[in-house]
């Protein structure tokens, strides 16, 4: 019986020339693949068991990198999940962009750019705020007030600083941050 988890793995575009092959499952949402320009490395995500690949000075071409991670994984045992819930918060995304392209954010002549440039920042916020849905029904984090959701997001940035990956730091302390201005701004009482 297979006792890895069923995984829905996303690739992402990091940063120049840096890749990370996200995956999320009910519990966590961490990445298991990093692809810069000469290496590629995947690692057992969910149990820390090392790497399964690393390979320095790799050259291949990036669909042929990205092919060898995920079938790496799949080596390994994990079973890769149907891109439904991808494909969800892609349409979300897509629905918001849609509503907001071409629309000021503020009416004097210095208009700020439509929130679509910000695809990707809030598709993480919707992605953490999903699984902390999932786990704190309760809505835990209204209770909260801004210095502990402020102390919460400096953790998280430390933690990224660092190079801790147990989790996606940058994405949760965005969440705390956002958590904080609805709260500070009295959105959420």
């Amino acid at each position: 019986m297979n006792d890895k988890p069923m995984i829905n793995p996303e690739w992402d575009l990091s940063g120049e020339d840096l890749w990370f092959l996200w995956y999320s499952d009910r519990e966590t949402h961490t990445y298991a693949a990093r692809i810069d320009g000469r290496c590629t490395y995947v690692w057992a995500p969910m149990y820390r068991e090392g790497r399964i690949l690393a390979v320095e000075g790799d050259l291949r071409p990036l669909a042929e990198r990205k092919a060898a991670c995920e079938q790496a994984l799949r080596d390994a045992g994990y079973r890769f999940a149907e891109r439904s819930a991808t494909i969800e918060l892609r349409a979300d995304c897509e629905r918001f962009r849609s509503m907001t392209t071409g629309l000021p954010l503020v009416d004097d002549a210095d208009r700020l750019a439509p929130a679509s440039y910000l695809p990707t920042a809030i598709a993480a916020i919707h992605d953490v705020l999903r699984v902390g849905a999932e786990r704190y029904p309760d809505e835990k984090w209204r209770t909260q007030n801004v210095a502990e959701h402020l102390r919460h997001a400096r953790e998280h940035i430390r933690l990224h600083t660092i190079g801790d990956d147990s989790e996606p730091h940058l994405r949760h302390a965005l969440t705390r941050l956002a958590f904080a201005v609805e709260i500070n701004e009295g959105g959420a009482k």
